[in-house]
């Protein structure tokens, strides 16, 4: 069964999906281990609304409770062997662990838990079964047996932490793709909930949308309502060409990767291209472009969707008096892209999250943020970077940094690779 009938399956809202959306998000973001492990703790109780979380690690034949979110204290600081508690159940036979009555679950080692007032547990493994990190468990004061829903949130929750764990251990390295070439979308298996939640999205959307039609034909409209029908109108199917956007390039992903159709390119021409789109949909704005010849190996069609993106966002939120600069350089060991937009500052409290998939409507004064998905998305398959540079001073500049040529088109997950 794939990802996303195991999670119609269990229940999953979508109100489930976006609250794992926003939590994977917050464990991406964080650098430091300790951090991550009380963070965890906070999400996984906040998300099943459990009395108290615990985040263990495995150490051999040992497990380290490294931090718990409980109203009193259980083992935080303390390690057990692994053949003598629950957690180490979990994590040697990698699957979860559910106790409806700790006294009665020879599992359970009872004169630890006794004294805690602790009921039942879940205990979670965290990570793959060929390097298991560790568990998450959950705890209740009453009798409780965890769910199906319970059980899900609860393992892709311990997945986006097995990841971000990964991270934050890792050494400091340049961004790119995986090693197999291919990009990411997020640490699995939250990118199989995307679609699930974008599918989700889509009926809601077009019943608004039926309404709004509907009303615009009855014909007993005044003025300003049928202003205020027009408005709904225009939001609506802008969401939901924003959806079937989002869509594809979910399910692409999912199913097969993002391809590339990677051919000889020249960068300053296909970009000429875009200024030219630009001018004559914004006919009203000034648009500068300054290029030197770059050829390279790129996906023509790909590389154009993300300048168009750019440009096309950056005149959408500039102010009218101030022109939009496409740039187009030839470096030493990359090819540099550069689309600046005067008199537009994005807060910073809103730069790390820019290149996410959208979970909210977009705010007023940030560039559109579906776009910027897509654009991170497709550089990233081309084995490059994208980086941002905003001050109330300078402006915005989007920075690609592009290698010149792709070793071969990036093959699907799973896929062999030589």
């Amino acid at each position: 069964m794939d990802f996303s009938s195991r999670a119609r399956q269990a229940g999953i809202s979508l109100d489930d999906t976006l609250r794992l959306l926003e939590a994977q998000a917050a464990l991406a973001r964080v650098d430091d281990a300790g951090v991550l492990a009380r963070r965890t703790c906070e999400l996984a109780r906040g998300l099943i609304e459990a009395d108290g979380a615990s985040f263990v690690l495995s150490e051999g034949e040992h497990v380290f409770y490294v931090e718990e979110d409980v109203p009193g204290a259980l083992w935080r600081g303390r390690r057990f062997p692994v053949g003598e508690c629950i957690s180490g159940w979990a994590i040697r036979h990698r699957r979860p662990a559910v106790v409806t009555d700790a006294a009665r679950d020879e599992r359970v080692p009872w004169v630890l838990y006794q004294p805690t007032g602790v009921k039942s547990l879940a205990m979670m493994p965290m990570g793959g079964a060929e390097a298991c990190r560790g568990a998450i468990g959950l705890y209740w004061s009453r009798e409780h047996t965890a769910s199906a829903r319970e059980l899900f949130l609860l393992e892709v929750l311990a997945e986006a932490a097995a990841s971000a764990l990964a991270h934050a251990e890792a050494p400091p390295r340049a961004e790119g793709p995986r090693a197999d070439g291919s990009p990411s979308l997020g640490a699995p298996p939250l990118r199989w909930l995307l679609p699930v939640l974008l599918r989700d999205m889509t009926p809601p959307l077009d019943t608004i949308l039926l309404g709004a039609r509907a009303l615009l034909l009855g014909g007993e409209l005044g003025t300003e309502d049928l202003r205020q029908v027009e408005h709904i109108l225009s939001g609506v199917a802008r969401a939901r060409h924003q959806v079937d956007q989002a869509l594809a390039y979910a399910s692409r992903h999912v199913r097969e990767g993002l391809r590339l159709a990677v051919s000889p390119t020249r960068m300053d021409v296909l970009a000429r291209h875009v200024v030219d789109a630009a001018r004559e949909a914004f006919p009203h704005r000034r648009v500068d472009f300054v290029a030197q010849e770059v050829l390279g190996s790129w996906d023509a069609s790909r590389m154009a969707e993300a300048l168009q993106h750019l440009v096309r966002g950056a005149l959408q939120q500039g102010s009218p008096e101030h022109p939009v600069t496409l740039r187009v350089e030839a470096r030493p060991s990359e090819s540099y892209v550069e689309v600046h937009t005067e008199g537009v500052c994005i807060p910073e409290a809103q730069l790390p999250g820019l290149f996410s998939p959208p979970l909210t409507p977009p705010e007023a004064g940030r560039p559109e943020e579906l776009g910027l998905f897509i654009v991170d998305q497709i550089v990233r398959a081309h084995g490059g970077r994208i980086q941002v540079r905003s001050t109330p001073r300078e402006g915005t500049r989007f920075m690609l940094h592009l290698p010149r040529h792709q070793p071969s088109p990036i093959p699907p997950p799973g896929e062999h690779r030589p």
